[in-house]
């Protein structure tokens, strides 16, 4: 659960909840990103709490 957008300057936002294997799984993915894309850096840091996310969301 959580969402992933694009952001103005080309970088990416995504925010992941759920079980720590779950999380951990799709940090490891961001690393690598989807066929065609240029992961230059990758930031991963634990937020302070849960926001309950009912789905997983994708902006663009």
């Amino acid at each position: 659960k959580g969402y992933v957008k694009n952001l103005p300057d080309g970088s990416v936002e995504a925010v992941f909840e759920g079980d720590p294997k779950s999380v951990s799984q799709m940090v490891k993915w961001c690393h690598q990103g989807p066929k065609a894309s240029f992961v230059e850096h990758v930031l991963a840091k634990e937020a302070d709490g849960l926001s309950n996310f009912e789905t997983f969301k994708i902006t663009y």
